[in-house]
């Protein structure tokens, strides 16, 4: 998943001499908190207003290890349809697979553990995935902003642990000549794939490769929290639960490491993100999936249709003009700012106080499933008589009262 293009690839020359060689490092384990027995606890309390001092959380590497073992067959086959594989999950998730742990239990996990030093890998910034929380803060204002790692429009993928193993040397060498040391390390990381985090994004902003949350904060508690402040996640196992990727970085002149990656990613979807003094376990503010649909009641989805057929048959003879990659919405919540989002294929999800207007291209209209709170809601649009290729306005999508 998380390949990486480089270039002046060096070739092995030969072995180092002994010497070089019986210099090879012992395994290097990322530095971390301690993390809470390995007895499989019972579902974390979402009521909880103090956590105790250095909360640990749940350890992510053995629940990978229990989720890959006890929740088998988790991805869809291609004689089930999505309704069979639906019902088939939703039966899965009540699965006990870690004592009497299920997939809709709530599982925590501390971010932010991973030492700033373990990040890059042999001076590879690795595409700016990171474990560990920064802060900022301004005095004027008297906010802090604490910044999350590793969000990004389809997932957040969060480092949560590290190990590094040197496995030798090598002396390699590039087309023109050019000759270095090559280390050949073994890296595998555990990660946190957190899905279905829009709704945090109407109280924190989400940036290219960053969650960043801002809070009121005194001076005071605002230098105690950029030392100690902690990210703790809530969420319950969603599918495929688990899955994992390997692949060999070759070593550069610019980086001269052979880097073997094996990835892990345990999938998490968020409930709950709690923003916390590790020195004293407070809870500083706590962003909720409930609090967030008591707000905002009117949640929609807009996704493509598999069978993504146009609305009118007069349509086929302008196909070139509406591409399944090009299918758009505009929108506007409870009466603010149209907004454009032109990929659907990837889904869109809107929260509203009251409601949501949506155009939709008249050609396009049949295209796009929409759900409201979660359930089929029949989008009924004006129909374009003449101009087919003219965008439609569609009923307003609210609750009935």
């Amino acid at each position: 998943m998380r390949g990486i293009a480089l270039v002046g690839i060096l070739t092995i020359l030969s072995s180092l001499n002994p010497t070089i060689a019986a210099a090879q490092a012992s395994p290097a384990k990322t530095k971390r908190l301690p993390v809470q027995s390995q007895t499989p606890p019972s579902s974390f309390d979402m009521d909880l207003r103090q956590l105790s001092p250095n909360y640990a959380g749940l350890n992510a590497d053995v629940v990978y290890d229990a989720a890959k073992k006890g929740l088998t067959n988790s991805t869809q086959s291609e004689f089930e349809s999505t309704m069979e594989y639906s019902a088939r999950m939703e039966a899965l998730s009540k699965k006990q697979f870690w004592g009497m742990m299920t997939p809709d239990s709530e599982f925590a996990f501390v971010l932010g553990q991973v030492s700033k030093g373990a990040i890059p890998v042999s001076g590879e910034n690795r595409g700016g995935l990171s474990g560990y929380i920064e802060t900022q803060y301004d005095a004027e204002t008297q906010q802090m902003t604490v910044d999350i790692p590793g969000a990004s429009s389809a997932a957040w993928f969060s480092l949560w642990n590290r190990v590094q193993t040197h496995n030798g040397s090598f002396v390699g060498e590039n087309g023109f000549g050019a000759r270095r040391i090559v280390n050949r390390l073994a890296v595998r990381d555990t990660d946190l794939a957190i899905t279905d985090s829009e709704w945090l994004d109407y109280d924190c902003k989400r940036e290219l490769d960053s969650e960043s949350c801002t809070l009121a904060s005194d001076s005071q508690q605002a230098r105690t929290l950029s030392k100690n402040v902690r990210v703790i996640v809530v969420g319950r196992l969603t599918a495929p639960f688990t899955s994992s990727d390997s692949y060999v970085s070759e070593p550069t002149i610019e980086n001269p490491a052979e880097i073997h990656t094996s990835d892990r990613y345990l999938y998490i979807k968020l409930d709950e993100l709690l923003i916390v003094n590790n020195l004293t376990g407070e809870i500083i503010r706590k962003y909720s999936r409930e609090k967030h649909a008591s707000e905002y009641p009117v949640n929609v989805e807009f996704r493509l249709r598999k069978d993504a057929r146009f609305s009118d048959g007069r349509c086929e003879q302008y196909a070139s003009l509406f591409p399944v990659s090009g299918v758009s919405v505009d929108y506007s919540v409870d009466g603010a700012e149209v907004k454009y989002f032109n990929d659907v294929v990837k889904g869109l999800k809107v929260s509203a106080h009251h409601y949501v207007d949506v155009n939709i291209a008249y050609c396009n209209i049949s295209r796009i499933e929409v759900l409201l709170n979660g359930k089929p809601y029949d989008l009924q649009c004006e129909e374009q008589k003449q101009y087919i290729a003219n965008p439609s306005k569609c009923n307003r999508i609210q609750l009935v009262p």
